[in-house]
């Protein structure tokens, strides 16, 4: 992910931006305590949390979503800025 954007942006760089990272957080957070309930809500109810990698797993779990929606908000910021350019590029053009 080597993409410059218009701006000079690179994708890390936008992935590394506080807009993405926030939202990403939050994503991460709600949908990660849903997940990590689902898949290991037995581990919390019987106390085995530092066993068997509960604790691992769970983090795990978590950072899932926080890697689809950076994912998916660097390629939403990609995409609009490459529409843009392209419209700019073609009122260049008609001029």
């Amino acid at each position: 992910m080597t993409e410059t954007t218009r701006c000079g942006q690179s994708a890390l760089a936008l992935a590394c931006s506080w807009p993405v990272v926030r939202r990403a957080l939050g994503y991460g957070l709600v949908v990660g305590f849903v997940l990590a309930s689902i898949n290991h809500g037995d581990c919390f109810v019987h106390g085995h949390f530092g066993t068997d990698g509960c604790w691992y797993k769970s983090i795990l779990t978590a950072c899932v979503p926080y890697v689809v929606s950076t994912l998916s908000s660097v390629q939403a910021l990609l995409s609009a800025e490459a529409e843009c350019a392209g419209e700019w590029a073609g009122a260049r053009e008609d001029q």
